[in-house]
């Protein structure tokens, strides 16, 4: 842009702030008091009542599913800062063990975002909440009391579903019948030789990690509380290190079913789109999460403690949350209805999760060990 149309610019953008000034003035009081708060909420909004920083961390121990847990609170951020002028929100994406040094270090943020296995380390830190959340669910806020007090409050969350192909699993269905994943998930495994080398093909397939239980979702979701361990590992079900190397695993042909989250659903609706994937088939697993992500709540000062509680607020009210809904995460908030209506999306969204399982939310690892390995 030439320096000729920059100027004339700024001249056009100088009269307007002049002419909105004449007309504003009139209406204020120059000798009272708030003269001047009254301008600046004129021309730069409601200044708030703290001025100065409030910090949020938000530890990842699952994947989310549509948008990240990282950028709906930097999203949010910016909503509350422009509602409040001069209240600056910082949102950290850190592991659990920069969270550990931070803390070893003397730091503390207004707010954790964290979930199963990290909330437990976290505890001596933080304060209940003092407003309450009626809008929530109810079995989701118990996941976050302790002592009979609101210490974590639910935000947003995810769920398992079982995965396949129409090819790996038509064997065992008529071409009318309804293929039901959980009723084969530990029936589909197979060997074949391969250059005189043994080739196994397991039926079903998850990930693990020292947060994670979706064993306990899986028997659950049948209704029996079954072991996977009690079956042969040779061909009922292989466990990953990870839940992404599960998918991987999937994707190659190691297992004929997959248990694994929305983000897995999200990746294998995109291999279909580009036509790396043919005939998908999915399964919602319903009954129980343990992937909720919760806020939790520090008091580092009066001020910033109301400001990181009022954050939580907006965080988890009607609007974000359907904002939310409609960038494809599962909300919290019970007035809003699911956003994800059309094609595959429109049958994975958890019914009645007013009536999930949920473990409450400071479980220690060992907790999480131990019921892991009774499934």
């Amino acid at each position: 842009m030439k320096k000729g149309a920059k100027k004339v610019i700024k001249r056009l953008i100088l009269s307007v702030f002049v002419i909105v000034l004449v007309v504003m003035l009139p209406m204020v009081d120059l000798k009272a008091d708030n003269n001047i708060e009254l301008i600046y909420r004129s021309f730069i909004g409601k200044k708030s009542d703290y001025l100065g920083f409030i910090e949020i961390w938000n530890i990842d121990t699952f994947e989310s599913g549509g948008v990240s847990k990282y950028e709906m609170l930097q999203t949010v951020a910016k909503e509350y800062q422009k509602e409040n002028k001069g209240t600056y929100v910082i949102v950290r994406n850190i592991t659990e063990s920069e969270c550990k040094n931070m803390i070893a270090k003397g730091q503390k943020p207004d707010l954790f975002s964290c979930s199963y296995g990290v909330a437990s380390e976290i505890k001596d830190y933080v304060v209940p909440f003092s407003e309450s959340f009626d809008d929530l669910y109810e079995n989701l806020l118990s996941a976050g009391k302790y002592q009979g007090c609101q210490y974590a409050v639910p935000w947003c969350y995810n769920n398992y579903y079982l995965f396949s192909t129409k090819s790996r699993v038509e064997a065992y269905f008529k071409d009318d019948e309804k293929i039901s994943l959980s009723k084969i998930a530990l029936e589909t495994g197979s060997e074949k030789i391969n250059k005189n080398k043994k080739e196994i093909i397991y039926s079903l397939g998850f990930g693990m990690s020292k947060y994670l239980m979706p064993q306990i979702a899986f028997s659950t979701y049948i209704n029996k509380e079954i072991a996977l361990k009690d079956y042969s590992l040779s061909k009922e079900t292989v466990i990953k290190n990870s839940p992404y190397d599960a998918y991987c695993n999937f994707l190659v042909g190691g297992s004929n079913i997959l248990l694994g989250t929305k983000r897995d659903l999200i990746r294998l609706c995109g291999r279909e789109e580009q036509g790396k994937l043919e005939g998908l088939v999915v399964e919602k697993v319903s009954g129980f999460t343990d992937l909720l992500q919760f806020a939790l709540i520090t008091k580092n000062s009066e001020q910033r403690y109301n400001h990181a509680q009022a954050f939580v607020k907006k965080l988890v009210s009607a609007k974000v949350q359907e904002w939310a809904g409609e960038k494809g995460m599962f909300v919290v908030n019970k007035t809003i209805k699911s956003q994800n209506n059309t094609g595959i999306m429109s049958n994975i969204t958890p019914e009645n999760i007013e009536n999930y399982k949920c473990f409450n939310v400071f479980l220690t690892k060992g907790d999480i060990e131990r019921l892991q390995k009774s499934f």
